[in-house]
């Protein structure tokens, strides 16, 4: 059970980190996405 823990904090801890890296990724293409889609 202690091996466990020590193999899923730091992948939960770099699953996080990963996914929080997309965050301004997504952001730009909504912008992007609403900016074609408005004509400008």
């Amino acid at each position: 059970a202690i091996a466990a823990w020590i193999f899923a904090i730091p992948g939960l801890l770099i699953s996080w980190w990963a996914g929080l890296g997309y965050v301004p990724e997504g952001l730009r293409a909504l912008r992007e996405g609403r900016a074609a889609r408005n004509g400008a």
